[in-house]
């Protein structure tokens, strides 16, 4: 548990993100890149199916245009509350994340645009900080969430001391330079890793998420 903590009490934070062997979570231009291995794909998605909700900024959905749903080894497929951060609300309709086959919830500082497949949380600007966000869903039931990205937003929450657990998953390859970089370092820090275990070819990495306040 993290150091501080200032989430509400009885949500769960946990993040989770992939990144290559130089640094990068996505291709140049904010591309998707295949980073996990399948075993480790299975892993996330196990992940994805023991929270409530699974959250993303607007970035993530229009670079992926990701389901953020949970297909489990035996065919069961799970839906937690997708919850997407998306201030001037641009993502696209049509997106996967609007096919009503989940809720999806978005929360955004725009008034005016209707976006059909989504409860829109309407909110000021200065509403929109991570905290007041966790304290919302805190309040609709949900009690654990899985931030996925994009870099702004894990950054922010790493930097509001709002994560319980946070993972890495360093998969077998090198992405292309002007790719996106989780980690932009000011200062050296150590002893970051709690936990750390190859798998299938990779290495899985539990993070201190404390000792890297103000650091990415």
């Amino acid at each position: 548990m993290a150091i501080s903590r200032i989430v509400p009490e009885g949500l769960e934070v946990t993040v989770n993100v992939a990144q290559s062997l130089n640094g990068y979570i996505s291709g140049p231009g904010g591309r998707t890149a295949m980073i996990s291995s399948l075993q480790d794909q299975e892993r996330v998605h196990r992940l994805r199916s023991s929270v409530d909700g699974i959250l993303v900024g607007a970035n993530t959905v229009i670079n992926d245009d990701p389901d953020l749903t949970a297909r489990l080894p035996s065919g069961e497929i799970v839906r937690p509350t997708r919850i997407i951060l998306d201030a001037a609300l641009k993502i696209p309709d049509g997106s996967r994340v609007l096919d009503t086959r989940s809720r999806t919830i978005v929360f955004t500082s725009n008034h005016s645009r209707k976006l059909n497949g989504a409860e829109l949380v309407a909110v000021h600007p200065d509403e929109l900080s991570l905290p007041a966000i966790l304290e919302r869903l805190s309040g609709m039931g949900l009690k654990s969430i899985l931030v996925e990205g994009g870099a702004n937003v894990i950054s922010g929450f790493v930097s509001s001391r709002l994560i319980d657990r946070f993972y890495l998953f360093i998969g077998n390859v090198i992405i292309p330079e002007g790719g996106i970089r989780l980690f932009s370092m000011e200062v050296e820090i150590r002893d970051v890793v709690r936990e750390a275990r190859v798998v299938d070819g990779g290495v899985l990495m539990e993070l201190y998420p404390e000792k890297l306040v103000n650091k990415i």
